[in-house]
């Protein structure tokens, strides 16, 4: 006859842990007798109750050993083969009675179902700040987009959709985002191995098949375990700084120019246009923040010009 397979919730118990395994017979003081049941089927967890050593004497009507005489097997002492005889028995621990045992069972099952509550909760919880945190990033204005471990894509948010001009795909690996693939690949091993973030300017891939220069900063975010859990990147479109950029590149060869090109006796003058313009340049790059610099620059690279073309016109009627 097979043995019937026992219940998923069914106690283990045992009074001699060192006769189901030899290996722990070192616990036979403290922990002879075994009573566990299980609080999960997906993971090894145990209430488990220990009773320890019990020592016990055990009366038996003749000696389980019976002495020989002269050394022959076949000759018995007769005065003592029926004597009583008494042993100490070691090693085990009072056996777990059938009360015992369903108790154990019941209150497994009880915690069981308090341990299903309290996840259930943490689920709902955890699915609130999921809700939150995913708005929090969606909404905001920083292109952001998140990988798993694997290098593949997870979230962008709505900033990084408007700049490419499509959605990113789940699953695409990130490589593919940028022009320069093998830049992004050996940033993602670089981070898996030191944990440290990255940094560098490359260009993003839009829908129309253009590229979007991105000063992109990549942090690698690990579990309490120490295990990847993926990559966090953050993008920032430099379209408009290099715009600026060039802008005041411009006005700077602008201005050097008026100083050269202007007459001697209106070196006082101009030079006093040229570094109010210098300076407005200046205060407009700082201001950077949401404004347009470009367009700001070019205006006063123009505002310059008539400035100072005017200022030469004047001096000429007057010469």
């Amino acid at each position: 006859m097979q043995d019937q397979p026992q219940p998923s919730d069914a106690p283990f118990s045992c009074s001699s842990i060192a006769q189901k395994n030899p290996a722990l017979s070192s616990l036979t003081p403290t922990a002879s007798g075994v009573l566990a049941v299980p609080l999960s089927n997906n993971s090894p967890d145990w209430l488990i109750w220990f009773r320890k050593e019990q020592l016990q004497s055990v009366t038996w009507a003749g000696e389980p050993s019976k002495s020989m005489v002269a050394n022959n097997p076949l000759e018995l002492e007769p005065r003592r083969s029926f004597a009583a005889w008494s042993e100490i028995v070691r090693g085990t621990a009072v056996p777990w009675t059938p009360t015992e045992l369903a108790l154990a069972r019941g209150i497994g099952i009880a915690l069981v179902d308090i341990i299903a509550q309290v996840h259930a909760v943490r689920l709902l919880i955890a699915e609130h700040q999921l809700v939150q945190i995913r708005g929090t990033v969606a909404g905001s204005r920083e292109p952001v987009l998140v990988a798993n471990a694997q290098g593949r894509a997870v979230f962008a948010n709505d900033a990084l959709v408007a700049v490419r001009g499509s959605a990113v795909d789940r699953e695409v690996p990130i490589e593919a985002l940028f022009t320069n693939s093998p830049a992004i690949s050996q940033a993602l091993e670089q981070m898996r191995t030191s944990k440290h973030g990255w940094r560098r300017e490359l260009d993003l891939s839009t829908g129309s098949g253009s590229a979007v220069p991105m000063d992109v900063h990549a942090e690698p975010v690990s579990g309490r375990d120490g295990k990847l859990l993926g990559f966090v990147l953050r993008l920032v479109d430099l379209r408009e700084a290099r715009r600026a950029d060039t802008a005041r590149l411009n006005l700077e060869t602008a201005l050097r120019l008026a100083a050269v090109n202007s007459p001697a006796e209106a070196d006082e003058v101009i030079s006093a246009i040229l570094t109010n313009a210098s300076l407005a340049a200046m205060d407009i790059a700082d201001a950077r923040g949401g404004v347009p610099v470009a367009p700001l620059l070019q205006e006063l690279e123009d505002s310059t010009r008539r400035a100072t073309g005017l200022y030469v016109q004047i001096r000429s009627f007057f010469s």
